[in-house]
């Protein structure tokens, strides 16, 4: 993984249901514009376009990180698991988070597909797709 990254996510999980998330789910999933992903093994870094950075280790071991919109987290565990990147996070509040990155092997795009399990009421998929930016493009040029 490497480069930038630019997309929309969907809340397909959340639609239709008649439920209220909460404010810690809405800014899960809030997509992000664009992601830079570095991956020097085994530490792997996301900064998004706010410049929030959420720094994991790829080999299992917990580590302590705050992530995008505000939400901190108390613990974060990723390793891989065949071509996808799993990563678990417990946050605040008792929410626990899945989310399995993987890259599409016909389009290029980043897929992150995730769970959310929030301690009030039943667990919660999304879905966020990313494209690759060419060198040289800038993310606003894409806007």
């Amino acid at each position: 993984m490497g480069g930038g990254r630019h997309g929309r996510g969907s809340t397909e999980g959340i639609a239709g249901r008649g439920e209220m998330p909460s404010q810690e789910m809405s800014a899960l999933i809030a997509a992000t514009g664009s992601l830079d992903i570095t991956h020097a093994d085994p530490m792997l870094l996301i900064v998004d376009e706010n410049q929030q950075r959420q720094r994991l280790f790829t080999d299992f071991r917990g580590t302590s990180v705050s992530a995008s919109g505000g939400l901190r987290l108390r613990l974060a565990v990723a390793g891989w698991e065949g071509a996808a990147l799993v990563v678990e996070s417990t946050m605040s509040h008792g929410l626990k988070l899945v989310q399995n990155y993987q890259i599409d092997t016909d389009t290029g795009q980043l897929v992150i597909s995730a769970v959310a399990h929030p301690s009030e009421t039943r667990p919660v998929p999304f879905r966020l797709v990313y494209e690759r930016l060419k060198p040289g493009v800038d993310v606003k040029e894409r806007n």
